[in-house]
């Protein structure tokens, strides 16, 4: 059974382990995606992990990980119900690819009540450097300096907020990038709306959930490809 109070103390011990500095100079980026859609009562978790090509953003690869989650929602600890379906994604598009030097999550990062998000999450279990950029705010204070608009939570920075298109973005580091790094990243990342790596994952996790019926349990395929019923 899935206990609230071991996930927050688990948090902050992996919180420990970030690293919120630097700037990867990436080659290959992968966007990260969960949606969720409901089967005869069964909540059922859709992951897509894609991989691009920096620059030309041309698809290298693509996985999607569709089973029930089990984790119920919990604000805060929204990873580890998250990460049922990321975690299989992610693991299969890095067998394929080989190697990213980036994941830019659909989520926060330290932009966090506990500072770890799942961006973060996702960094420090794969030992990768992530990025969180999110549609809304979770927690903090803006403020403004410099020109640009800094969230600031318990006396820290710990996120950039990104405008394109009348749409704010919250970026902020998930792990092994600077918060400064991190919005300089994402601004090159943008379409008119969205990083083209989470633009890319949130579509095809759309797409993933209309084709997809899962039979059994967790599912780990080339992403978009229907299962059968």
């Amino acid at each position: 059974m899935f206990s609230p109070e071991r996930a927050a103390r688990a948090q902050e011990l992996m919180r420990s382990m970030l690293i919120l500095e630097g700037r990867p100079e990436p080659k290959v980026v992968a966007g990260l995606d969960v949606a969720y859609s409901r089967r005869r009562g069964t909540e059922i978790g859709v992951a897509v992990a894609v991989a691009l090509e920096w620059g030309s953003w041309r698809i290298m690869a693509c996985k999607v990980a569709v089973g029930p989650v089990c984790v119920p929602y919990i604000p805060g600890l929204l990873a580890f119900r998250e990460m049922q379906v990321a975690a299989p994604a992610l693991s299969a598009l890095l067998g394929e690819v080989g190697e990213v030097d980036l994941v830019v999550v659909d989520g926060h990062g330290v932009a966090h009540p506990r500072g770890f998000g799942i961006a973060s999450h996702v960094g420090v279990a794969f030992g990768l450097a992530s990025i969180g950029v999110a549609k809304r705010k979770l927690v903090g204070v803006e403020v403004e300096r410099g020109g640009r608009r800094y969230l600031i939570h318990g006396g820290a920075i710990v996120g950039v907020i990104v405008e394109r298109g009348g749409r704010r973005l919250y970026v902020s580091p998930g792990h092994m990038v600077g918060v400064e790094e991190a919005g300089e990243l994402v601004a090159e990342m943008l379409d008119d709306t969205l990083p083209e790596p989470t633009r890319r994952a949130d579509a095809e996790s759309k797409r993933a959930k209309r084709l997809v019926a899962p039979a059994g349990g967790l599912k780990v395929l080339n992403c978009p490809q229907r299962l059968a019923p």
